[in-house]
Formats: C-alpha cells, sequence, structure tokens
C-alpha cells in the first residue's frame, strides 16, 4: 500500500446522521465557549445515582440541567471537563446553547477518532476522474437520451448509466472497485455554525432559515491515509474502452501522479470558476472573505508538485463539488440542444423541493466563519521513508500531547481539590458562625432604661406549675429581685428564655403583668 498524508484547508465535516441536542447530549459553557458532549458516568458521580430520576426528570420537562449539576455541586461551579466525553471548541460568534437546533454530529470510529471514510474520499475522487474521462472524450456524456427518462412529466436523469459508459457495466467490473483507499483517522474536533449563501431574486443572501452547527476536522489538521492499486485493476481498466487509456499504469508509486493530476485538472478548474462566478457578486457581509479564500487556495496550486493535488470532499461541498458540473459545460456544445430547457429539467430532477424550479443550479453555497468554504484538502504522496519519518513525528508528539494532557489533568484535579477543600472549610465556617449567633440570640439581655407599658423585654423561666403557670425572673434595670407568676403558656419549661410584653406596672415602677410574645 502507498500512503499519502491528507492535511484539511478547510474545516471537514463527514456527519454521523445524528443530529445532537442541547441539555441532553451536550452542555454549552458559554464562558470558555465550549460544547461538552455528555459523559453519563460523569454527570452521575456529580449528582448521586439515587438522584438518576430527577436528572430524567428535567430533560422531560425542559428544564436546565447544567443548572442543576451547579447546584449539586460542592463548590457551586462546573467546568466542561467535569462532564465531558469529549470537548468542542466554539469558533465564531455562535451559540449552540440549549434550546437551540442541536450539533450535527461528526462521524467517529469505533477507537474515538473523527474520521474521513475511504468511501467519501473513493467518491470524490471518482467525481473527479469521471469529469476529467467525460473532457476528453464527451460522446457518451453528450448522448443525454441514453440516461435521461420522463415519467409523469417529472424528468430523471441516471447518472449511474452514464457511469457505466465509462467505468464498467456492473459493480463487478467497475474499474474502480479494486481502488481501496482507507479511512483517514484524525484527532480533533470543534464546532461552527454553518450558513447558507443563496440566490434571491438575483441577490445573494444569507437564509437564516437554514443556519446549522456542525461538528468538524478543523482546518490545518493532518492525517496519514493508505491507498492501494493492484494489478487486478489495471487488467479490468486494459479491457475498458481508449477513453480510459488516460488511467493505465497507476499501480506504481510513479504512476499515481496521474490519478493526482486529474485530480489537480478538476478542482482547479472548479475553484476558477467559483471564483468568476462570485468575484463581481455584492456578497452578504457573512460571506465576506468567500472569494479571497477561494483565490488563496487557488493560488496554491503554484506550489504544488506532482506528488500533491487538492480535493474537495464532505458536507456542504454543493451540487457542483458532488457531480464535479460537466453537464454545465459539455452540454452547451451539442447541436441542436436547447441548452437552456435542459439545465433547467436537470434542476427539477436534482431538487427535491419544487418550489426552488426555474432557478439556477446550483443557486446556494455552504460557508461558515465568514465566508469560510467548507471540505478542502491537500494530498500529498508520500514515500516509505516519507511516511515512516511522519508517524514517527507523529507518534513523539502524541506522547508529549498526552504527558501534557496527564500534567493538566493532574493540575485541574487538585485545583479543583483545593477548591473543594476550601468550599467544605468555608462552609463549617458558616455553619459555626450561624450557630454561634444563633447561641448569642438566645442569651438574655438586659433592658436598660425605664420601664414603661407596651416595652418587650427578655425573662428567664425559674419556675413551672402546672405545666403552664411560670415563674419569671425579669432582664430588665430595677427588676432583678422582681418574680412574676401568672404567665400561662403551655409547654413552658425552666431556663427558657423568652420574651415578654409589659402589660402593667405598679406605683413603685414594678412589673405586675406581662404577656408571652416569643422564645428567644
Amino acid at each position: 500500500m502507498n500512503k499519502f498524508l491528507i492535511e484539511t484547508i478547510t474545516p471537514l465535516h463527514i456527519g454521523s446522521g445524528r443530529t445532537l441536542q442541547g441539555n441532553t447530549e451536550y452542555l454549552y459553557f458559554d464562558k470558555s465557549k465550549t460544547v461538552s458532549i455528555i459523559d453519563e458516568h460523569k454527570v452521575l458521580k456529580i449528582i448521586g445515582d439515587e438522584n438518576i430520576d430527577r436528572w430524567v426528570n428535567i430533560i422531560e420537562k425542559g428544564d436546565n440541567l447544567l443548572d442543576y449539576l451547579i447546584q449539586r455541586s460542592p463548590t457551586k461551579s462546573i467546568s466542561p471537563s467535569q462532564t465531558d466525553k469529549r470537548l468542542l471548541k466554539v469558533k465564531g460568534n455562535s451559540n449552540p446553547a440549549f434550546g437551540k437546533s442541536g450539533i450535527r454530529e461528526q462521524l467517529f470510529s469505533g477507537n474515538g477518532q473523527p474520521i474521513l471514510p475511504g468511501s467519501s474520499l473513493k467518491g470524490a475522487v471518482r467525481t473527479a476522474i469521471l469529469n476529467q474521462v467525460i473532457l476528453k472524450s464527451p460522446s457518451f456524456a453528450n448522448r443525454i437520451n441514453d440516461f435521461k427518462e420522463v415519467y409523469n412529466g417529472r424528468v430523471k436523469y441516471k447518472g449511474v448509466q452514464l457511469e457505466k459508459k465509462y467505468f464498467g457495466g456492473d459493480p463487478n467490473h467497475d474499474v474502480f472497485r479494486l481502488l481501496r483507499i482507507c479511512d483517514t483517522h484524525f484527532n480533533q474536533t470543534e464546532c461552527i455554525l454553518a450558513e447558507t449563501l443563496n440566490e434571491e431574486g438575483g441577490v445573494q443572501k444569507i437564509k437564516q432559515s437554514v443556519q446549522q452547527h456542525i461538528e468538524c476536522i478543523p482546518a490545518n489538521q493532518s492525517a496519514l491515509c493508505s491507498i492501494q492499486i493492484p494489478q487486478d485493476l489495471i487488467r479490468e481498466i486494459e479491457k475498458r474502452p481508449s477513453e480510459l487509456s488516460l488511467m493505465k499504469g497507476i499501480n506504481s508509486i510513479k504512476s499515481i501522479p496521474i490519478i493526482f493530476a486529474q485530480i489537480k485538472a478538476h478542482s482547479k478548474k472548479h475553484i476558477e470558476q467559483e471564483i468568476k462566478k462570485y468575484e463581481l457578486l455584492n456578497l452578504p457581509h457573512q460571506a465576506d472573505s468567500y472569494v479571497e479564500i477561494l483565490k488563496d487556495i487557488y493560488e496554491s496550486y503554484q506550489n504544488l508538485s506532482e506528488n500533491q493535488c487538492i480535493l474537495r470532499v464532505g458536507f456542504g461541498t454543493g451540487y457542483l463539488s458532488m457531480t464535479g458540473g460537466w453537464a454545465e459545460e459539455q452540454w452547451k456544445k451539442i447541436p441542436n440542444n436547447d441548452y437552456k430547457k435542459e439545465m433547467n429539467d436537470l434542476a427539477t430532477a436534482v431538487r427535491k423541493n419544487d418550489r426552488y424550479n426555474g432557478m439556477a443550479l446550483p443557486k446556494s453555497r455552504k460557508i461558515v466563519l465568514g465566508g469560510i468554504p467548507l471540505g478542502f484538502l491537500k494530498l500529498t504522496l508520500f514515500t516509505a521513508d516519507e511516511a515512516t519519518q511522519w508517524e514517527e513525528k507523529i507518534k513523539l508528539q502524541a506522547i508529549k500531547d498526552e504527558a501534557k494532557r496527564l500534567k493538566d489533568e493532574q493540575e485541574a484535579n487538585e485545583q479543583a481539590e483545593l477548591k473543594a477543600t476550601e468550599a467544605a472549610i468555608a462552609e463549617a465556617e458558616r455553619i459555626e458562625k450561624e450557630r454561634f449567633a444563633a447561641e448569642e440570640a438566645s442569651k438574655p439581655e438586659m433592658f436598660e432604661g425605664k420601664i414603661k407599658k407596651g416595652d418587650i423585654i427578655d425573662a428567664e423561666v425559674v419556675k413551672v406549675e402546672g405545666g403552664k403557670t411560670a415563674t419569671l425572673k425579669f432582664y430588665a434595670a430595677g427588676q432583678e429581685t422582681n418574680t412574676f407568676r401568672k404567665i400561662n403558656y403551655n409547654g413552658i419549661q425552666v431556663g427558657q428564655i423568652i420574651q415578654v410584653q409589659v402589660n402593667n406596672i405598679a406605683g413603685n415602677g414594678a412589673i405586675v403583668a406581662v404577656e408571652f410574645k416569643k422564645f428567644k
């Protein structure tokens, strides 16, 4: 097997088919702009197994799970790493918080790494090669009626029938059958908002109704991929028509650049057409950088070697990238063909919604972060030695990264333990303070000054008769030797401090009647 390096020029999304829901499958931490894909075991560790029913109830009622976790935490705070299966940094100013439309999940392998499946990459290679083959020999592609059907007034184009003419009559004889491209494993993902640049009435707008947060492999990531072109494939190619002569001899390292050259030519032409379409248009501010980024990618072709190419793959790459757009160019050249009608028929055939009939094909583009197009990859064919050196370099970096991760995790755990200890100490001090304050508040206070009717004073129960008739000692200046025996209150006990209201005072100033107000 030969190996080549894949570098993401722009973010790449290959969907798993799932949309993660906020508050159920992920939490959003606004302060750090981080999404935590929920690890159920970590959440249970915070709330306790005994509160799992409460967790379920929160989900069912749509209450905020993060608020509850903060409430249950001893430190009254939660960090993303305390809840995560994996973490996603949110790029840009978007907010995938609870209550939003969710996040399209990236496809992951069984070992937990985000992947670019070999089938996705192979499909993009097949599209590029098909377009180049049609460009060199368009005869089959120009026989529109061979793969066009009209049923109940609805036009259908069967691209599979066309591909059979170029690549083989059935799956067992398809020349790409034995082209083997392995899955490519990356190491991280991020969350970004994908927006749609849409043409409406000749004006370019951002279509707000189809915004979608996606989990994607970031730009500037790299991973090694394997490709194999066995001798069996070469023998199959040699049986095919002359249209495939350009593909002969691609089984060796020297011949793989022939495939790369076809990809390079196809992608360069596609980017050139895209720049030409948009560079003179007035784009909304959310797409300000779209044309400039395409120009940067286009200019990078000058530095590509014969062992390098640029290919576009995955979600949001659009109709032209998925098909190569060969029909738009080739059908213009067919004599006596109603090109405009044919393109309208094609647009109607590929769209699921009739309300877009009559509009340009394609009429929209997916962009992120101010106009970045999705899915552009740089492929570099490696020799065996280059592949080994790169793998060794990555392994060494992985060891360093893991050491750093463990160190950071240890420091974070130590910090969390310190905060938990400080919180426990603070809580104990608060409880003791409250206890002392309550104890002080229950002690009797001496009433200073001249007693008058209506004053509230402290008194101590010194004797109880019949369970409710108490003899009181008053805490008021001049009343130290005065006792009063006719206050009635069920359950009153000797030694209790109570507060009473003075209702009557004798001529000599002695208290002669009081009324129970409350226990102190």
